[in-house]
C-alpha cells in the first residue's frame, strides 16, 4: 500500500468522524445550549428587553412623538 493510499484512507476516516461529530452537535445539544444561554441572559438582565418591549413598539409606531420636536 502506497503512502498516498494510506493518506486517503486516513482522510476518509477523519471525514467520517467529523461528520458524525457534527451530526451529533447540531442536534439536541445545540438546542439545549441555545435555550439555556437565552434563559441565562434573560435572567441575568432581569428580563430588561422584555420589560420595555411595549415602549419600544410605541416608539416605532410614533406614539411618543410630539409635533414640535425637531427631526
Amino acid at each position: 500500500m502506497s503512502n498516498s493510499q494510506k493518506i486517503t484512507i486516513m482522510l476518509e476516516q477523519l471525514e467520517q468522524w467529523s461528520v458524525a461529530f457534527a451530526d451529533f452537535v447540531w442536534g439536541l445539544p445545540l438546542i439545549i445550549l441555545l435555550l439555556g444561554g437565552g434563559l441565562f441572559f434573560a435572567l441575568y438582565s432581569r428580563f430588561l428587553p422584555y420589560r420595555h418591549f411595549g415602549h419600544a413598539i410605541g416608539i416605532v409606531l410614533g406614539k411618543h412623538d410630539t409635533p414640535d420636536q425637531p427631526g
